[in-house]
């Protein structure tokens, strides 16, 4: 599949079940500054979005135009989900 690109401040996202995602640049911006490390953004908004996807209420009201990874971003900002690393677990 090819990815469009769209205008604005849309980041690309993921491909998940053959549908590409988009994300609003800019709150992948502010969720970056609350996680911090990049991968572990990526599989937090990952998992949220499926679990979404399957059913889930969001944590955080929704607007007319967010998609899922957009709520998923939304709710780590407003700190709703957090990381459970384990102990000793290297944070790079």
């Amino acid at each position: 599949m090819i990815p469009r690109v769209l205008p604005g401040n849309l980041a690309p996202g993921f491909i998940d079940s053959g549908l590409y995602l988009f994300m609003n640049s800019h709150l992948v911006e502010e969720a970056s500054q609350v996680v911090g490390n990049t991968q572990i953004l990526i599989n937090i908004v990952s998992k949220r979005v499926r679990q979404l996807s399957s059913g889930q209420r969001p944590l955080v009201e929704v607007g007319p135009r967010m998609g899922l990874a957009d709520v998923a971003l939304t709710e780590v900002i407003e700190g709703k989900l957090k990381v459970d690393l384990p102990e000793g677990a290297p944070v790079v």
